[in-house]
């Protein structure tokens, strides 16, 4: 697998960094622009030019899953080195010179994981800018087998609403060292252009609160979730979608999304967004899997699919492809939710 050029001036930049500076950089590539190649990148180097030992720490599985994919096409020659330390994946080996963690699952198994040289943490916005987070746990532990470990981190969005930048003088993350925007990669012909759409209805959300830069979950679901809020939406989104093979439907929770999707199939009996061969009990054997884990397989698998999906495991995870729209009736207030 080639790396794009700005991709591998990303991983040159990084390198540069670790050279001539002592303290932890950033990257910050657009949401579909490829992050997970520069980690596999840096990886493959890290241990087949330096014998060095590297982790990828990440906060769902679906992003665990994407490195190692990105991995087996970087360097396919490594893939006896690489092990995987998550419950999510069932899996907890420790002895692999690459291993790729939930850090749910490891922020309190430093010690059992051994030295690392290398930490590369995907969706580096959600390492907390202070406090004793799982991030930092971790990584404290981290330190004391290893004083000289580097931290890299990867995200799309390296500032939060509340607190601003998450690179600092005093962060886990100190600078950014490389910096592509969307606009670049749009001019490029790496990201499509974007066409934006309001939809008919006008929502006030100025009753609702706001926690931590977001609009509180739990009120915007109440708000969006009104039967025929839902119903001129799916009726919008049926008529934009038409001569689409795909598209993404952001709702605003897990009750929202169940409305949408049962909305959607009604208007659409043909084209049944859930691939029914994933549902349980359909074959023989097949076991029982959460929702989530269903049904974006099967939007993958699939070109003419439809996604409904909740805020869990939503941002950082790539979308494929062949995805041709994307639909946002859940009302979110955050420009780093916007931006993902």
């Amino acid at each position: 697998m080639q790396l794009r050029p700005y991709q591998q001036d990303a991983v040159d930049a990084v390198y540069a960094h670790l050279r001539a500076r002592d303290d932890n950089p950033c990257v910050v590539i657009p949401t579909g622009g490829g992050k997970t190649p520069v980690m596999a990148s840096m990886c493959r180097d890290a241990v087949g030019r330096w014998n060095g030992r590297v982790l990828i720490l990440a906060h769902v599985k679906e992003l665990l899953e994407q490195a190692l994919d990105k991995l087996q096409q970087v360097a396919p020659e490594m893939w006896h080195q690489i092990g995987v330390y998550s419950a999510g994946l069932k899996s907890r080996d420790t002895e692999h010179p690459i291993i790729v963690a939930g850090i749910q699952s490891v922020y309190r198994r430093a010690c059992d994981l051994d030295r690392f040289d290398l930490v590369i943490v995907d969706e580096a916005h959600m390492i907390p800018p202070d406090g004793d987070g799982m991030y930092r746990t971790f990584l404290e532990e981290a330190r004391k087998i290893n004083p000289n470990l580097r931290v890299i981190g990867l995200t799309a969005t390296p500032f939060r609403m509340t607190t601003g930048p998450i690179c600092g003088p005093d962060n886990v993350l100190n600078s950014v060292c490389y910096e592509i925007g969307v606009r670049e990669l749009i001019v490029q012909g790496y990201l499509c252009q974007l066409v934006s759409k309001g939809g008919r209805e006008d929502v006030d959300t100025g009753g609702l609160r706001v926690r931590g830069g977001e609009f509180v979950a739990d009120e915007v679901e109440a708000l969006m979730d009104k039967d025929e809020r839902v119903e001129s939406a799916c009726k919008e989104i049926v008529e934009y979608t038409r001569d689409r093979n795909s598209c993404l439907v952001f709702t605003s929770g897990v009750q929202h999304a169940r409305h949408v999707a049962d909305l959607l199939r009604r208007s659409e009996p043909g084209r049944d967004g859930l691939r029914r061969d994933l549902r349980p009990g359909s074959r023989p054997g097949h076991r029982r899997v959460p929702r989530r884990a269903r049904e974006v397989p099967g939007q993958r698998q699939r070109p003419d699919a439809r996604l409904r999906r909740a805020e869990r495991g939503l941002r950082g995870d790539a979308a494929p492809d062949h995805v041709a729209g994307a639909l946002l009736p859940d009302g979110r207030a955050g420009l780093p939710a916007l931006r993902q």
